[in-house]
């Protein structure tokens, strides 16, 4: 075979070496061709996005709505959206209430799955339901709460993961940046600076534990925020 090759017209032997190297580095990009060898790059295939994530279940009760879904592996967190906006999960999650709902509500949901480099899974499928009628009462009070808080934690750990990297942010960029994040309603306004002077008095160690404490501090601020509203009377 070697004589075969030294009489070989040059394009034939370039022929037969990219012949050799398909099938020795099958699903590789061949880069060059050195001291009769085929050189092969790692593949260029981008990373494929997750999985598309199933609705399984969306709940009403008369101010909120418990959206559930089945969990996908290689997530950073889920967004779920009713059409015109946009709330966020964590990996660990498979329910988010939305909460802020009159009663007789008609909301349609779909769940979407995002990687940790940022790739998008299709939507799932979409459930609709509507919220129930009823009077106003301590129950429902602390349903609202509740699903405030959950809204307020994943606005504000969505906020954090991607300002979190920036290590020479001052702290009054940071309750600028918690305050946009919750400017999205009135009632969530009224708890932003709270919430922000919370999680910048927190900044140092966030950047030194790392993103993944970006969920559980977003909790623990918007409880406290809400909590401290409520009692006062200002919710």
């Amino acid at each position: 075979m070697g004589a075969a090759l030294k009489n070989a017209a040059p394009l034939r032997v370039v022929t037969y070496m990219l012949a050799i190297g398909r099938k020795v580095v099958a699903g590789s990009t061949i880069m060059a061709l050195a001291g009769g060898g085929v050189v092969a790059a790692a593949s260029t295939a981008d990373a494929a996005p997750p999985a598309a994530p199933k609705l399984v279940s969306v709940t009403p009760s008369t101010n909120n709505i418990k959206i559930g879904w089945s969990r996908v592996s290689g997530v950073h967190n889920y967004n779920i959206s009713d059409g015109t906006s946009l709330r966020f999960a964590p990996a660990s999650a498979s329910t988010l209430t939305w909460g802020g709902l009159h009663p007789n509500s008609h909301k349609c949901f779909r769940v979407s799955a995002v990687s940790d480099g940022g790739e998008r899974s299709a939507w799932s499928q979409t459930k609709c339901a509507t919220t129930k009628a009823g009077n106003k009462g301590r129950g429902s009070d602390e349903q609202a709460a509740q699903a405030l808080k959950e809204q307020c934690a994943g606005l504000v750990s969505h906020a954090i993961y991607q300002w979190i990297d920036l290590r020479n942010l001052a702290t009054s960029r940071v309750r600028e940046k918690i305050t946009d994040a919750l400017d999205v309603n009135k009632t969530l306004g009224r708890v932003a600076p709270l919430v922000g002077q919370i999680i910048s008095s927190q900044w140092g160690y966030l950047q030194s534990a790392g993103k993944e404490q970006a969920f559980p501090t977003a909790i623990k601020a918007c409880d406290k925020a809400v909590d401290v509203f409520i009692n006062s009377g200002r919710l």
